[in-house]
């Protein structure tokens, strides 16, 4: 999301929180797009498949999030610390064809130990949650790296 954009809606999360300190009702979202366009990432697109559907949907699911939560989303980093705080070994299991892969070599290219990006041919990230070709080769590459290093 473009920095504008990001502070648009650090914006309107701090007026709908001041609003909720005022009595107004919370204001929910869909965490997962109820419905896909083209213009969509690519993850988008196959998290409301796979979340949305009887793939995996669950009978108990709102499917929302807080609009005062967002800001939390916002300012998480996973990366901030990599570099001092993992010391232990680490397995980036990432699919070849995921739009998330950057994450994945981002923290590979900051983590300084022992380290190992496992690339799952063929795999997109939603691939890696439930498709037992990519899954098995997931588990056999966690066997092998905790017989390793535990």
């Amino acid at each position: 999301m473009p920095v504008e954009e990001q502070i648009k809606l650090l914006e309107s999360v701090g007026k709908q929180r001041t609003a909720e300190a005022n009595g107004d009702v919370p204001i929910y979202g869909p965490y997962v797009p109820d419905e896909v366009t083209e213009d969509m990432a690519v993850t988008l697109k196959e998290a409301s498949q796979y979340y949305r559907t009887p793939r995996c949907q669950h009978p108990n699911s709102t499917n929302r999030v807080l609009m005062t939560s967002l800001d939390k989303m916002i300012a998480f980093s996973a990366f901030s610390l990599a570099e001092t705080l993992l010391t232990q070994p680490l397995l980036l299991i990432a699919g070849s064809k995921a739009d998330t892969l950057r994450f994945s070599t981002t923290l590979y290219e900051k983590a300084k130990r022992q380290k190992e990006l496992f690339m799952n041919d063929g795999a997109t990230h939603v691939d890696l949650y439930d498709v037992a070709k990519y899954v098995d080769q997931a588990i056999d590459k966690l066997g092998d790296f905790f017989t390793k290093n535990l």
